[in-house]
């Protein structure tokens, strides 16, 4: 009797240590899985615990990881070569599109064309013009996806950036008897940012509100541990899905009949990333709201 119970401890203590190694084994694989995807290393998980479960757990692990990096890298590549023929179609219609537009310039300041050839060259010239601006668009979505995360930063003041993209569409919503309302009187807030992509952040959320949104433009800004600035406004489409908005090329009807490329929004969520801050957007009864947001230095 004391033989098996003996033998009973034995093998309780034995299958205690057993699985005291194998959780220790699981939580150490666990964290080298986890450093691999932080770290998108091209690393494989291995254990030197040879139990045959393990193995054969670890083995499917390793060939999901090499499938993911294979769909990754084919992917990374793929989007190489259509930001590479964007960039490329981009350049090309440059020329003979500027060509066109100064020939349409040319016509329009002759004294004796008649009314009815005056109008008809002033819309092949707002054809021209928004060809350009589809082109531009291109242009600069193809930067943007091939620009380093090491973008150049310098001292600015947040509030004036801010400010000259509303005094450049100021007179756009006088016309349409809107304003632009920014509800917390600030002058000065610095911020170690890249001036040129986040004046563009700016322009395309002013934009974005003017051709695509209806009423006032309402600007809110908070500073505590994040920079917060808030835009605000009434929508037109009722078919607008907040889940896509800032995805590329994503439009409404409206957004079409206006003559929008769909990548305003775009571009503004892709410079915020690289400018390390945070974009949110959803509606509130008619209003949607866009908010960004910068990590104080």
């Amino acid at each position: 009797m004391e033989i098996v119970i003996i033998i009973l401890v034995i093998i309780i203590l034995f299958l205690l240590s057993y699985l005291f190694f194998m959780k220790r084994e699981v939580r150490r694989i666990k964290k080298e899985i986890f450093l691999i995807h932080k770290n998108n290393s091209n690393n494989l998980v291995n254990s030197e615990f040879k139990a045959k479960e393990l193995t054969e757990l670890i083995d499917e692990i390793n060939k999901i990881l090499k499938n993911e990096k294979e769909n990754f890298s084919a992917e990374v590549k793929q989007k190489k070569m259509l930001n590479s023929v964007m960039l490329n179609i981009s350049h090309d219609l440059r020329t003979p599109l500027t060509s066109a537009l100064g020939y349409t310039n040319m016509l329009l300041s002759q004294e004796k064309l008649s009314e009815i050839d005056f109008n008809e060259i002033n819309i092949i010239k707002e054809r021209l013009l928004r060809l350009e601006e589809l082109i531009d668009s291109f242009f600069v979505f193809s930067k943007i996806s091939n620009e380093s995360k090491n973008i150049e930063k310098d001292n600015a003041n947040l509030i004036e950036l801010l400010e000259d993209s509303i005094v450049s569409y100021y007179d756009e919503f006088k016309k349409e008897d809107r304003n632009i309302v920014i509800a917390k009187n600030v002058n000065k807030c610095l911020i170690k940012t890249n001036k040129e992509l986040l004046k563009r952040i700016f322009d395309n959320l002013v934009v974005n509100a003017l051709k695509h949104g209806d009423g006032n433009l309402f600007i809110d800004f908070k500073e505590d541990t994040f920079i917060e600035i808030s835009f605000s406004n009434q929508v037109l489409s009722n078919d607008l899905d907040i889940s896509q908005i800032f995805d590329e090329f994503y439009t409404t009807d409206i957004s079409r009949t206006k003559g929008n490329t769909g990548l305003g929004l775009a571009i503004v969520k892709s410079f915020t990333v690289l400018l390390g801050g945070k974009i949110e957007a959803f509606l509130k009864e008619d209003f949607l709201y866009i908010i960004i947001k910068f990590k104080r230095d």
